[in-house]
């Protein structure tokens, strides 16, 4: 299935077509003279015995009677003309036509071959371009919320290991089936050896081994971001230019808690790229710098970015409206700008902002069942929960919320290893809980924070390398400690608090000068004192 590559079947066929056409024209006037001979070659015969019968007679008639002489010769010098001549010509059908005819038919054999040849390298293309669309489907199963840039490096990885396996890679062949049945645990294994293979030879072929760990990332995903990020970082050190391994890298550090490897690379990547450029790596780069601004609370420099990002995505938007990629893009954009607005306490236009998002998200789930994009709709639902909520309209941020939670819990239910969708409903459980609390709800607060907390420990078990869940389930044991103290209960409230504090003093073993990490344990450690009271 994986003999030639996907690359080389447009120029074998156009190739074969080509040398078709001049064969054939060639064969057929072989074949033409090959006839022509078949057919006067009886003829010649029948006159070579004619002008002979004819040169006997005329020669007898001479001899017996003289007055005819005269016309006896003339009759035979023809004769002798003649004969030779359908004698040469009997003889060369018999020495050279039969050869001809003999080449035409072998060519015409030959030709039979060549067009078959070329009927099974097209349905041997059709059947590669249906195997790599399969396996692409298997990996979008798995990943469906990755964004347009991951799904590229997909795409990228698998035409990879088919020019490989063309070429005789056989671990290669092995891992695209094991891709085919839908066993990725057995082809990252494989991408990961060929990955270290490449690296082995990593002095002449830096590029190639970037590209195998860049493949290796991809292939591992969401499902394994740790493992991941790791890859990305290894392609980023062989290949520190290649843009797209820097978005790779710097998206898997950010979404991990590792904001300083991630502005490191984001901005290496902005750098690399003229201010022109509208690709998608640049606009990503961009949003991902505006969104570690923002976390900073430089909300200047993050609507500088997101500005920078949006002219990108308007553009592209108007240049191709049927792509329904960059319009979705359009509303994320409206979603960081409204977090801009929000956290500046504008929060009429942040409300303005989001409901935009919201509106373009709606659109984009009506016209595809896209689970990418029924995921930006929930966002859509909690970041319009955010406004409402901040403004104190706190049944109608619950209604948003609820909306959120509904697509979340689906999604979640739906795919219980995948772990962003996990996080992305601990996420709506915190936010319902902090809005019931504010309500005067204790016993709803603390049933959503104890879901939770739930939900992000069972993250923590599978990702205890994850940063930014780490930082999470401490948090979130904050959260329910303190509706615990409000309720009286001390003893669960404090075990909440100090697993809290504990997590923040393993965070801090490993990024000992991170200030937000050192203030939030040092809160949590007061509460546990206060509460042994």
């Amino acid at each position: 299935m994986w003999k030639v590559a996907n690359s080389e079947f447009p120029l074998i066929v156009k190739a074969l077509q080509e040398r078709w056409k001049q064969v054939a024209a060639f064969a057929t006037l072989l074949g033409l003279i090959a006839d022509a001979l078949t057919l006067l070659a009886p003829i010649a015969l029948w006159l070579m015995i004619t002008a002979m019968a004819a040169a006997i007679l005329a020669a007898v008639i001479a001899g017996c009677r003289p007055p005819r002489a005269a016309g006896c010769r003339a009759v035979l010098a023809h004769a002798i003309i003649i004969a030779p001549m359908s004698g040469g010509l009997h003889f060369a059908h018999i020495s050279s036509g039969e050869q001809e005819r003999g080449f035409f038919d072998a060519m015409t054999g030959q030709l039979g071959d060549l067009k078959e040849a070329a009927a099974r390298i097209e349905q041997s293309q059709q059947h590669t371009l249906k195997g790599q669309q399969h396996i692409l489907d298997i990996l979008q199963s798995q990943h469906s919320d990755t964004s347009p840039i991951f799904r590229q490096g997909q795409e990228s990885a698998i035409t990879a290991a088919v020019t490989g396996a063309a070429a005789g890679n056989q671990r290669m062949a092995a891992a695209l089936d094991h891709l085919n049945r839908g066993d990725i645990t057995a082809a990252r294994a494989l991408f990961e050896k060929e990955a270290e293979a490449q690296k082995a030879d990593a002095e002449t072929r830096n590029h190639q081994a970037a590209a195998a760990f860049r493949h290796l990332g991809a292939i591992t995903g969401p499902a394994d971001p740790m493992r991941a990020l790791t890859a990305y970082k290894q392609a980023v050190a062989l290949d520190p230019d290649n843009v797209q391994g820097l978005v790779y890298a710097g998206d898997f550090a950010f979404d991990s808690g590792d904001l300083a490897y991630a502005h490191e690379k984001f901005r290496r990547a902005v750098d690399l790229t003229p201010a022109a450029d509208l690709s998608y790596d640049r606009y990503w780069a961009l949003i991902r710098l505006g969104d570690i601004a923002a976390l900073e609370k430089d909300n200047a420099r993050a609507r500088q970015h997101f500005d920078a990002a949006s002219a990108i995505a308007f553009q592209r938007g108007e240049q191709s409206p049927d792509d329904l990629e960059w319009q979705r893009e359009l509303s994320v954009i409206h979603n960081r700008i409204g977090a801009i607005q929000l956290a500046g306490r504008d929060y009429e236009g942040a409300l303005t902002s989001y409901r935009q998002g919201l509106s373009l998200a709606r659109k984009l789930v009506d016209q595809s069942a896209n689970t990418h994009w029924q995921r930006d709709l929930s966002i859509s639902h909690e970041r319009v929960g955010d406004t409402l909520r901040a403004l104190r309209k706190l049944d109608a941020a619950l209604e948003s919320y609820g909306s959120s939670l509904i697509i979340a819990d689906n999604l979640a239910r739906s795919r219980p290893d995948h772990l962003q969708w996990q996080h992305d409903l601990s996420v709506i459980h915190n936010k319902i809980g902090a809005t019931l609390l504010a309500k005067g709800n204790l016993d709803g607060a603390l049933a959503a924070y104890e879901q939770g907390v739930t939900i992000r420990k069972g993250l923590v078990d599978k990702q205890p390398t994850h940063l930014q869940w780490q930082r999470d389930l401490s948090i979130n044991n904050a959260y329910l400690g303190s509706v615990l103290a409000r309720k009286g209960d001390r003893v669960r409230a404090r075990k909440a608090f100090e697993e809290a504090r504990d997590i923040m003093i393993m965070l801090l073993a490993r990024f000992p000068a991170n200030q937000k990490w050192q203030q939030a344990e040092r809160l949590y450690d007061r509460q546990v004192r206060a509460l042994e009271k």
